[in-house]
């Protein structure tokens, strides 16, 4: 396994080390293609279905394949080099929306072909980021690990910044077939980036495969009570905090009368927020070891939904849409350098093959969060999303105590 040590306490040392740049190159242009198809066909639902629950069906099928294949992902990580899982899964999503793309020009036009090229890309996408995190921590040390994983989110922030705008920009002006098509390109880009990391970037499972299976990966949870309330706080940011994304096309249409190119403006101030975000937590790494700050993370979370829609004015909007970007993007990247720190080398696939399960769970806060907002309108339930936010924030802080308890008890180390 390559790795090499970029400590120096700088914000982007990870970024010193070549193969490390590589993989960051080819996520910044994965990313911008994953953003891209994500507005396209969220749009693309809305005026199909001419509500937030067609959007949030769409967007479930996407997250559906992390629920399902999340698992597997991991263990899929820890037995086959990463860096090839990277690039055929890149490929794989090019091909998917490449087709999506050649069955609307031909007519095939509707909500289940959306869903189904959702659903695929999704699969990609999943394997693709559980094998791309693991293979952060491989190229920089255990160390630097924080540090390359809010750099490497950090790509995929940059990467939405330009998508919102671009992608936002050529669905109004040029409609979503060619849109569709450089999605395409650009995942296929992604994949010859990463290519030269297939020549130096031995197999991560050189050393563990034999030792991680299925039912190991599954039982994590049980077995890690630090494991287990990092996931408690990550399945709960995604099934009512970032669940809001169903709700975005709603706020631009109904709530602020901006558009697709203002939901484009909208995606983009929240990708400027995750930016800063993530620029953040690569400068104070040493801040964020600690479940009790990823608790206050949470909380901070549902406080910026709550504002958002209980303020309908644009710029004030804009404004706080960057701000659940940036508390968004720490708490993705602080909770998966958490659980690569709290597991063994030999499962810090399996640990990120977790991460995405419970990424997963997030299809559970899609349909709810389309459901309310059909009934109840945007407003009513992202404020309703950010309260239960806080309150599981709330059950993770009382939670604390006892589980340093025994911790101190059982003679446990303190996590790293």
């Amino acid at each position: 396994m390559i790795q090499a040590s970029a400590v120096g306490g700088g914000v982007f040392d990870s970024l010193r080390i070549a193969s490390f740049r590589w993989l960051w190159a080819s996520g910044l242009l994965s990313s911008f293609a994953m953003f891209s198809g994500v507005l396209v066909l969220s749009w693309l639902a809305l005026a199909i279905g001419g509500s937030p629950l067609s959007v949030g069906i769409v967007l479930a099928a996407r997250v559906l394949p992390q629920l399902l294949f999340g698992i597997p992902a991991g263990v899929l990580a820890d037995r086959f080099p990463r860096s090839r899982i990277v690039l055929v899964a890149n490929v794989g999503s090019s091909v998917v929306v490449g087709l999506v793309c050649l069955g609307w020009l031909a007519g095939a036009t509707g909500l289940p072909i959306l869903v189904a090229g959702m659903l695929l890309i999704g699969t990609f996408d999943s394997i693709r980021v559980t094998a791309a995190s693991a293979m952060a921590f491989d190229l920089v040390g255990r160390a630097s690990a924080t540090n390359a994983i809010a750099l490497s989110n950090l790509a995929t922030q940059v990467a939405g910044i330009a998508s919102g705008i671009a992608a936002g920009s050529a669905l109004a002006s040029f409609g979503s077939t060619p849109t569709l098509a450089v999605t395409a390109a650009a995942y296929l880009a992604g994949s010859c980036l990463v290519a030269p990391l297939t020549r130096v970037q031995p197999a991560a499972a050189g050393t563990i495969a034999g030792r991680v299976t299925l039912r190991r990966a599954a039982t994590l949870v049980s077995r890690n009570r630090r494991v287990a309330l990092i996931a408690f706080v990550v399945a709960g940011a995604e099934m009512f905090g970032f669940s809001n994304m169903t709700l975005m096309p709603s706020f631009a249409r109904d709530v602020f009368g901006i558009g697709a190119v203002g939901l484009g403006w909208l995606l983009s101030a929240r990708a400027v927020g995750g930016t800063l975000g993530l620029l953040v937590v690569a400068r104070t790494t040493s801040y964020w070891r600690a479940v009790g700050a990823l608790a206050l993370l949470a909380a901070a979370f549902g406080i910026a939904l709550i504002a958002f829609a209980a303020i309908p004015i644009l710029v004030v909007g804009l404004v706080l849409a960057g701000g659940i970007g940036a508390i968004g993007a720490a708490v993705d990247a602080v909770g998966q350098a958490q659980l690569q720190h709290a597991v063994p080398e030999a499962e810090r696939g399996s640990a990120m093959g977790l991460w995405m399960f419970c990424l997963g769970l997030g299809l559970a806060g899609l349909l709810e969060t389309g459901a309310i907002g059909g009934l109840a309108g945007a407003p009513f339930a992202q404020g309703l999303n950010g309260a239960i936010m806080i309150v599981l924030a709330l059950l993770v802080g009382g939670a604390l105590p006892a589980i340093a308890t025994r911790r101190l008890r059982a003679g446990d180390p303190a996590p790293d």
